[in-house]
């Protein structure tokens, strides 16, 4: 069996300068024309300046695994890439409602043992696939050892129970509940 793999990683970052609009308001105290207190609110829009830290990541991976099975070849692969953006920065403005922000990068070993695991299930699927053709199709009745590696593959092929209950009497789950298989 083969196993290649090719995984690549960037990650670069910058800063910026951002903004955010905000509303400052006032309160003025004055006394109108017939003498009485009157209070006015006053609200201006500002702007609020901060640096934050962009960072840019992208992330590939490409995966192969190859074998031969009594000179048959199989092959399976995937290929996966992705990019992202997060921001960080330090500012807490909370008239602006700015709080201090860290950056979320991408969970790195969950995509690739997710992409990984992808490939393998394909790749045992396929050997088993492989396997039973190989084992479970045109083998006649003789064949105790193709019997039993069929049976691995698919314990529930006709092939198997046929020749169980031809021989034993019983399917292949009760021989093998009897024996401890």
């Amino acid at each position: 069996m083969n196993a290649r793999g090719r995984v690549e990683y960037n990650r670069r970052s910058r800063d910026v300068q951002r903004y955010v609009n905000y509303i400052k308001s006032s309160k003025t105290k004055f006394k109108d024309h017939e003498g009485k207190e009157v209070v006015a609110t006053k609200e201006e829009e500002k702007v609020h300046r901060y640096r934050a830290r962009v960072y840019n990541e992208e992330f590939s991976i490409a995966l192969t695994l190859q074998s031969s099975v009594r000179g048959k070849a199989l092959s399976r692969n995937i290929s996966f890439q992705d990019g992202h953006q997060t921001e960080s920065h330090g500012e807490n403005f909370p008239p602006a409602y700015l709080q201090p922000q860290s950056p979320v990068f991408m969970d790195l070993p969950y995509i690739f043992n997710a992409e990984a695991n992808a490939l393998r299930n394909n790749f045992i699927s396929a050997l088993s696939l492989q396997w039973e053709n190989k084992y479970c199709e045109n083998m006649g009745d003789d064949y105790g050892e193709s019997i039993l590696r069929c049976a691995e593959v698919n314990a529930e092929h006709s092939y198997v129970n046929n020749w169980f209950e031809s021989k034993f009497g019983l399917d292949y789950h009760q021989l093998s509940s009897l024996v401890g298989l």
